[in-house]
């Protein structure tokens, strides 16, 4: 792996990481629907550029702009105001690794949905994966909660991150 290699990787990561810190900022100053529509405008701005840059890249998108938009809703805006709604009850850290569901909710996708076969060595990674993220439900882990908090109430924005994970996993699952 080159020096660019290893910078650029760093940079996603960072970028990547930061974005869940922004949520437990963004969220209760803005509210989860203003906050992910934000979100949603500086991502749509920056790729604006990219297809300024590419005009192949925009020869492409007049031609599949309908599964695009399909995609784009599925994958990119419900799963980023579940996320921030999420955000609202659970902490930057637990909403991270929640997100990393998406590999998980990936593999699950594409072998019930899409017939993909998966070894058996992917099998053990998802169970794996899925063992993580039920460990992860426990509440000592929202920020702020209490030993009188109402179940619902705990598990519900556990509920919108995984299915924000399962949102972003589902494009992925077919690639």
């Amino acid at each position: 792996m080159s020096k660019r290699d290893l910078t650029i990787f760093f940079m996603l990561a960072l970028l990547w990481s930061m974005s869940f810190v922004l949520y437990r900022v963004g969220v209760p100053e803005f509210g989860a629907v203003v906050f992910a529509c934000l979100r949603m405008l500086f991502a749509g701005l920056t790729m604006v550029v990219f297809l300024l840059l590419n005009p192949a890249s925009r020869q492409g998108i007049r031609a599949h702009y309908k599964m695009l938009t399909i995609i784009g809703v599925l994958s990119t805006a419900v799963p980023f105001m579940l996320f921030a709604f999420a955000a609202q009850s659970i902490n930057a850290g637990v909403l991270a690794v929640l997100n990393a569901s998406v590999p998980v909710m990936s593999g699950f996708i594409a072998s019930m949905f899409f017939n993909e076969k998966l070894s058996k060595k992917q099998v053990m990674g998802l169970l794996i994966g899925i063992a993580g993220v039920a460990i992860l439900m426990s509440d000592r882990l929202f920020a702020g909660a209490s030993n009188n908090t109402d179940f619902m109430s705990s598990i519900l924005p556990l509920g919108y991150a995984l299915l924000g994970g399962a949102g972003r996993g589902t494009p992925s699952a077919r690639i």
